[in-house]
């Protein structure tokens, strides 16, 4: 006969696994995505006369970073990625939900609930962490969407 406590064990590891599989590769996708996109500001920054002193890589990748169009390209590309890491918030949220269940209805013991509580906050700064690098991503874009349409030519009806 399968007891409530069966019930809440097999919830509670649900909870955990849903928490222990998301959030680190949630956390590394979007931290890696936020130094590309401090990378990608810098390299902005350096103005042509500065080229020259560069080495061959930063130059390519200043060349990459300095044409509107490819940097808009990088952008987009880099924000589908963070799209794809969806399912892994979506499984974060649920481990949430069913945490805060867990932790309502029949209780946690003083130590468990102070695991839990940390185990909260992890979820919830990765999550507020990943939409803030998206919102980040998104403004960014918008920038070069702008300047693209200022310089006029024709490259900027594809992404209007």
């Amino acid at each position: 006969m399968i007891g409530s406590s069966d019930i809440y064990g097999a919830v509670i590891v649900v909870a955990i696994l849903l928490v222990v599989l998301s959030i680190p590769s949630l956390l590394l996708t979007v931290r890696e995505s936020s130094r590309l996109l401090k990378r990608y500001k810098l390299l902005r920054c350096i103005g042509p006369e500065d080229v020259g002193s560069l080495p061959k890589t930063i130059k390519d990748e200043w060349g990459s970073v300095n044409s509107p169009l490819t940097y808009a390209t990088m952008l987009s590309e880099e924000m589908e990625r963070l799209g794809s890491l969806r399912p892994a918030v979506l499984q974060a949220e649920i481990g949430f939900v069913l945490i805060v269940f867990l932790a309502v209805v029949p209780r946690f013991e003083e130590n468990v609930l102070v695991f839990m509580l940390l185990v909260l906050a992890a979820i919830m700064i990765s999550i507020i962490y990943s939409r803030m690098n998206l919102r980040r991503y998104s403004r960014e874009y918008v920038v070069i969407i702008s300047e693209l349409e200022s310089n006029g030519g024709n490259h900027d009806i594809i992404y209007a």
